[in-house]
């Protein structure tokens, strides 16, 4: 008898205890979004709250294309653009395409970023190039493309360039920037 009551008030407990747990968890699913009182930040403008945008509506489109004409004697040639005051570039596609008279290559297809902060153009970001095939009258035609994460700053050059192994010729390059820009203060 002593051990059928122990088992009924162990039974009994567990009931009770679930019982509890549930009515408890209920009144949090029955709490209304917005219902309670407003949050509000109080931060000086020189030290504002950090906050992650999730849609990012800031991102303002970006696209640049630049047309490089290498006459005959030269390697190569390069061309570039400026960064708006007031934005920060995000470049996250470069594409190259390069027409050389027969028998050329493309050696180099690169782009870079001086930043106007005095950080003179530090690196090269070279983007291979692959044959494509020998075109219409004569030219063989190349396309260099990839994914990138670059930064470029407000005022920064960004700079293009393509070369070749001969300077016989006029070859001809394409090139297309692509990515975002934000507003920056």
């Amino acid at each position: 008898m002593t051990i059928l009551r122990g088992c009924a008030f162990t039974f009994i407990a567990v009931i009770g205890l679930a019982l509890i747990v549930g009515l408890s968890g209920s009144s949090a699913l029955a709490a209304v979004p917005g219902s309670g009182p407003d949050v509000n930040v109080v931060n000086p403008d020189s030290k504002p709250v950090p906050v992650r945008d999730v849609e990012n509506p800031a991102r303002q489109p970006f696209q640049q294309e630049l047309f490089l004409s290498t006459p005959d004697g030269l390697l190569g040639a390069n061309d570039q653009f400026t960064v708006p005051s007031g934005k920060r570039l995000v470049i996250e596609f470069v594409s190259f395409t390069m027409n050389w008279p027969a028998g050329q290559v493309t050696t180099r297809a690169f782009i870079n970023v001086c930043n106007s902060s005095g950080n003179a153009c530090p690196i090269s970001f070279y983007v291979p190039a692959i044959f494509q095939a020998t075109e219409f009258g004569g030219t063989d035609f190349f396309v260099a493309s990839s994914p990138t994460r670059l930064y470029a700053d407000p005022g920064s050059v960004v700079s293009v360039a393509v070369r070749r192994n001969v300077t016989a010729g006029t070859g001809l390059a394409t090139v297309a920037v692509s990515g975002y820009l934000v507003d920056v203060p």
